[in-house]
């Protein structure tokens, strides 16, 4: 694992291809009713500010971790270049809950809407330019160490019929990819070939968790919660290095 310490006292943790292993995110919460609350409003537009810290994610890899500290009445900002057309989530969360994330086009401060609504702390959005974007993370009422995933899963796509397909790659020990399945298509995902202690973890847009580290699970059959979203599979490496395949056919 590579962790660079940058200031702020924050410290960014290079994931993926760098060797850092990666948890599907925790499912939210079902049975804990949301206060009531006064209609939120309208975003606004953000512009980076001069303590925005630059995110990269390393060649090859599809994530990365940023784990720091805000306090108070205060937000830590995060800037990331990303290409038209690909999918972004973010999520931050403390030991105790999550906490808010915005993000914006780096060049207008737009804001993006997150396309999976009903779970506000887990944003995703796909990226309507090649540019910059701004991450926001916003403190609550105490001071919260957090730990912010930034995931760029790679598209699969399984048309035109017969709908399989393989894709390999080399990873480090505990490395990870992530892929993107289509929208409302129900697959089947089987991790053939992997050194021992490979593994799958699964879970939906929205946070939902189909396939968790602690299952060591190879194979997954099943569909996205929602029709227009798809599934977010990671290969998660053991601790041998070395080439994994992924098949994923439709059911």
């Amino acid at each position: 694992m590579h962790t660079l310490t940058v200031g702020l006292g924050l410290a960014i943790v290079v994931a993926c291809a760098a060797g850092c292993r990666s948890e599907a995110p925790a499912e939210p919460p079902a049975a804990t009713p949301a206060p009531a609350a006064a209609p939120s409003a309208a975003p606004v537009a953000r512009m980076p500010g001069a303590t925005a810290i630059p995110v990269a994610l390393p060649a090859g890899a599809t994530s990365a971790i940023i784990e720091g500290t805000v306090s108070p009445g205060t937000d830590a900002e995060y800037v990331i270049g990303l290409p038209h057309g690909v999918l972004l989530t973010a999520h931050a969360s403390t030991a105790e809950h999550d906490l808010d994330v915005s993000v914006h086009r780096g060049d207008t401060g737009a804001p993006l809407t997150d396309e999976t609504p009903r779970n506000p702390n887990f944003f995703v959005a796909t990226t309507p330019a090649t540019l910059g974007y701004l991450i926001v993370v916003k403190a609550g009422e105490q001071p919260s160490p957090f730990r912010l995933e930034i995931e760029v899963p790679r598209r699969l796509l399984l048309d035109p019929p017969p709908a399989a397909r393989e894709v390999s790659a080399t990873l480090p020990a505990h490395g990870s990819l992530a892929y993107l399945t289509p929208a409302g298509v129900p697959v089947t995902v089987d991790l053939t070939t992997a050194p021992a202690g490979a593994y799958l973890t699964v879970h939906g847009l929205g946070g939902k968790v189909f396939v968790k580290a602690t299952d060591d699970k190879r194979t997954f059959s099943g569909a996205p919660p929602m029709p227009n979203e798809g599934l977010v599979v990671r290969v998660e490496q053991g601790e041998t290095a070395g080439n994994v395949t992924l098949r994923v056919s439709r059911q």
